[in-house]
Order: structure tokens, then sequence, then C-alpha cells
């Protein structure tokens, strides 16, 4: 007798479904087949306690068509993903989406993904569902063919792009009152 296929879930967090925005989403988005492109699954894991502990983690791996289900009912989401734009490995770009969105701007992403969640995220018709902030978090990448180990690169910048991470986060904490 065959099993049934697992159905795919995610984990609520306490604040999907609030009448009031609160919390931080950290929704990493990335293929850790595909060497490099896994970096914010990494980064995730990564993270210290006394961090996790304050935001709503969500590891989305390639289903960025569920950001939104992430992202909805906070009042900050901070997004990690890989991104190809022809800089150093292991350099980091963080951007305001708000501001993109407010001035309907083109964020030109080279992801290894076929529809970008800034796609998904600009086809929303209600975006008082989007949190007050969002950000991106985009890691630059060497590699993406088929393996699960960072490139070398990649991998000497690690524990520097993780304690920015980091950083950011805290100052998100400072900026909320956390």
């Amino acid at each position: 007798m065959d099993k049934p296929h697992p159905k795919l879930t995610f984990a609520s967090c306490p604040h999907q479904g609030d009448e009031q925005k609160s919390g931080i989403a950290l929704v990493s988005i990335g293929n850790v087949l595909r060497c490099d492109d896994g970096i914010g699954v990494r980064l995730l894991d990564k993270l210290s306690p006394d961090v996790k502990d304050e935001v709503c983690l969500f590891k989305l791996e390639t289903y960025s068509q569920f950001v939104l289900d992430c992202v909805a009912y906070h009042e900050v989401a901070v997004i990690v993903d890989a991104v190809r734009s022809g800089k150093p490995a292991g350099d980091v770009s963080i951007i305001d989406l708000k501001e993109m969105f407010e001035y309907d701007a083109k964020l030109e992403l080279n992801s290894c993904h076929g529809f970008s969640f800034f796609d998904e995220l600009s086809l929303i018709q209600d975006k008082s569902l989007l949190p007050d902030k969002m950000y991106f978090f985009g890691i630059e990448i060497d590699r993406v063919e088929w393996g699960e180990d960072l490139s070398k690169a990649l991998t000497m910048r690690e524990d520097e792009i993780n304690k920015r991470l980091e950083d950011f986060l805290k100052s998100l904490f400072l900026k909320m009152g956390v």
C-alpha cells in the first residue's frame, strides 16, 4: 500500500490573523540544492537564539508564491534571498521595499527563481495586507549549479554576512522597542 504524500504546510505564527500588525517576519527564499542559492536558508539556521526568539521565521526555499502568507499581519518583514548582479560574492544589499512600491519602482533582481518574490508582492491588490516596513536583504552569489555546498567565495564571507543580518535585525528591534 502506498503512503499518501505529505501535505505542504507552513508554520503559522502568533501574528497571523491579528487585527493589528505586530512582530517581525523573517523570510528566506532559495534552493539549498543549488549551491549558493540556498544562502538565505543557511543564514536563518545560523541566527543566534536571542535573535530567533524575536522574529517569526519562514523558510520558503523555492516556494516564493507563499511570501504574502508569511509577511501578512506583521509590522515589519525582512526577506533574505540570493541575487546575481555582478558584484563580488558575499556583498549585501539592503533595500527598502515599501519605498520601491510607493514610487512604483522596478526592482531589478537577477533571481535564481522564475517569478521573483517582488513580482508576487507587486501583484497584491490589497496593499494593506503588507507590513508597514519591508526590507530585502540580498546576498550576492557566485554559483547556482546543482550541489549542496556553498562556493568558496561565499563560504569565506558567511560569518560576516550572518553578523550583518543579525546587526540589521537588532537595529529593527531597537526601532520597534523590542
